[in-house]
């Protein structure tokens, strides 16, 4: 099993090597690809992704350079 002692370090270091909102695309992709996947296998009814915001916390961050904070829900 892989160990570290800084956990926080692996998780900064592959935030810094990700483009902006990267890690949002590869969530919404991973889980489209999830829904496609059972269906595939399953059928039944049609799958959904949810997004949800902490308005709170991110009105206490700065949005990145060239995107504004903007309410997003999604389904698949």
């Amino acid at each position: 099993m892989f160990h570290v002692d800084n956990a926080d370090f692996i998780a900064d270091k592959l935030a810094a090597e990700l483009l902006p909102n990267q890690e949002y695309r590869e969530a919404a992709k991973n889980s489209a690809e999830a829904i496609a996947r059972r269906l595939a296998s399953r059928g039944g009814p049609k799958g959904r992704v949810e997004y949800d915001v902490d308005w709170a916390i991110l009105s206490e961050t700065e949005p990145p350079p060239g995107t504004s904070p903007a309410p997003t829900t999604g389904t698949a």
